[in-house]
């Protein structure tokens, strides 16, 4: 099965909402810096569940998109990156996607009616030179090492912060 088949799939039977996670990265070696995002204040968002966080950038697919013109939207959204900035070097496969539920009911996310969601990872190398243009969703954006990534993860909700550990950790 397909990255897209799978979010066909998951949007059919409409319990894990597919959700595209941005590992984007620029550098080398020692020199590699990763783009991470903190979320806006609870004051600018009382619906957001993490708010002032530092994330990676992540948002669902919607119904009628593949994976990656919903990667790419997202992306486009929350950082103003266009696709010709970025060199897709991995995606998921669909047996690593990581299911989370929130609920054992099915409750209504962003519209749709999901148990939770299924993270779908991607790594990215930034090629560009523009700047980041914000859209609300996030209140900053900053290029960090590995492990100031780390440290900022783990100032959030621990569950959350350990998960991105893992992301940033996979590598492409």
């Amino acid at each position: 099965m397909s990255v897209d088949e799978l979010v066909k799939k998951l949007q059919a039977e409409q319990e894990y909402r597919p959700t595209a996670v941005a590992v984007i990265y620029r550098g080398e070696g020692a020199e590699r810096e990763y783009l991470i995002l903190k979320t806006s204040n609870s004051e600018i968002d009382p619906d957001d569940p993490f708010p002032d966080t530092w994330l990676l950038l992540q948002g669902g697919i919607k119904p009628g998109e593949t994976y990656q013109e919903g990667l790419y939207r997202e992306i486009f959204e929350e950082s103003g990156i266009d696709e010709k900035e970025l060199k897709l070097e991995k995606i998921m496969e669909p047996s690593e996607v990581i299911y989370k539920d929130f609920s054992e009911e099915k409750l209504p996310i962003s519209g749709i009616y999901t148990k939770g969601k299924a993270y779908i990872v991607s790594y990215l190398e930034y090629i560009g030179e523009g700047n980041l243009k914000l859209n609300g969703e996030n209140s900053e954006a900053v290029w960090v090492s590995k492990d100031k990534a780390i440290e900022l993860f783990r100032l959030g909700e621990p569950k959350k912060a350990e998960e991105l550990v893992g992301y940033i950790s996979m590598e492409a």
